[in-house]
């Protein structure tokens, strides 16, 4: 469930604004729609990678009540994508 919940929100997600090693920010437009929005603001110990999504689930998917379901699933996604991304950029620092 997890790999397909992912797929549909990543389906189409082009580019709506790009600031360089400061901000990106997309658009989803496969089955489930929204904004999301990256960021990396300086901080004490080096930056602060910041990931803001705003989805929403079609009628035909449930609409808010999967949104509810969902939310727990793709923040475990998400966590996970952001722990290999710090392990990424931990590993090009040496």
């Amino acid at each position: 469930m997890t790999e397909l919940l992912t797929e549909m929100v990543i389906a189409a997600a082009p580019a709506t604004a790009w600031e360089e090693g400061r901000e990106i920010a997309i658009r989803h437009s496969g089955a489930v729609s929204g904004t999301g929005r990256f960021t990396v603001q300086p901080h004490p110990a080096g930056a602060r990678f910041r990931w803001q999504e705003d989805l929403r689930f079609p009628w035909w998917l449930g609409g808010s009540l999967t949104g509810i379901v969902a939310r727990p699933v793709l923040a475990a996604t998400w966590r996970r994508d952001l722990a290999s991304l710090k392990a990424l950029a931990e590993d090009r620092e040496c």
